[in-house]
């Protein structure tokens, strides 16, 4: 079976048209890059030969050099892929539905952190702020405070919340417009006054700013804000409070979903805060449409924080 690189970029195309977001096709393009590597790539001109032994090899290959549950994605992006190709007529026969590999896969508690460590951040980055001296220094800690609001007060993937746009937020409905996964739009409410009041002072401290994106890194650079950004300012807020372990934006979401769940928040509703797909998804962390879903007042992890 030969594959050629038109045929890559036309999956990765089609990745790209069912809104698969920019991190899931990155992945994607490097696990097949390393297939086709490990396959023995032959000449542009001529195609990748692509047989059952050597998606046999492949797969013990990533199973020995990866961890089970990196190797398990990787075979399940060159499967996916495969999959892709048969279904626009590119291969007769797949050959990787002649393979038989199992992945013995843990399943992991999400890591979480204390609430004492919460405000930590929380102390650190308003610490920060109050020591701002300059129009610049104090735009830049707004954000890291927004930021950080954001991530513990609704739960925000860093991805949906680096794809925020200034029209996704309304400060007079409260409500702030989500672009989920897989085109799962949702929009959510915010009670709590205090994450209101952080954003309403963020989005005056930009003012001016000509870009859309309401999270950008400066005044003077007005573009998005990215993930990797994000998680540079959990780690700088880490370090400033004192903390010695590593902290993502993951642990404090799973913080928020915790948090919710010892308040009893019913696990339907936490699926439509959250975005997820399926309620599988929403266990496995501890549809469609645009209703709006509040989180109240009374159970918001943000209660909890004494700032």
């Amino acid at each position: 079976m030969r594959i050629f690189n038109s045929d890559v970029m036309r999956y990765l195309e089609h990745c790209e048209e069912i809104n698969l977001s920019p991190s899931t096709r990155k992945a994607y393009k490097l696990d097949i890059a390393q297939f086709m590597e490990f396959a023995s790539i032959s000449a542009q001109h001529e195609g990748f030969i692509i047989t059952k032994d050597a998606i046999n090899l492949y797969a013990n290959s990533i199973k020995n050099r990866f961890a089970e549950r990196t190797a398990q994605r990787k075979f399940a992006s060159i499967r996916v892929f495969l999959g892709f190709l048969e279904e626009e007529g590119v291969l007769s026969e797949n050959p990787i539905k002649d393979v038989s590999i199992s992945f013995r896969i843990q399943p992991e508690v999400p890591k979480t952190v204390s609430i004492n460590e919460i405000e930590c951040l929380f102390k650190a980055a308003w610490d920060k702020h109050h020591r701002a001296a300059t129009p610049f220094e104090e735009f830049k800690t707004l954000r890291d405070i927004a930021v950080l609001e954001l991530i513990f007060s609704t739960g925000l993937r860093v991805c949906e919340m680096c794809a925020l746009n200034n029209d996704d937020i309304s400060f007079n409905d409260r409500t702030i417009s989500i672009k989920g996964h897989s085109s799962r739009a949702r929009t959510i409410k915010i009670e709590n006054e205090d994450v209101l009041n952080t954003l309403r002072r963020y989005a005056k401290s930009r003012y001016g700013v000509k870009s859309e994106c309401f999270f950008v890194y400066n005044v003077n650079k007005p573009c998005r804000f990215s993930e990797q950004s994000v998680r540079a300012v959990i780690k700088r807020l880490s370090t400033s409070a004192g903390i010695e372990f590593h902290i993502t934006p993951n642990m404090i979401r799973h913080t928020f979903i915790t948090l919710l769940l010892n308040e009893d928040v019913k696990i339907q509703d936490m699926q439509s805060i959250l975005g997820h797909g399926s309620l599988l998804a929403t266990y496995v962390n501890l549809p469609k449409g645009t209703a709006i879903k509040s989180i109240p007042q009374a159970v918001n992890p943000r209660k909890f924080l004494l700032i």
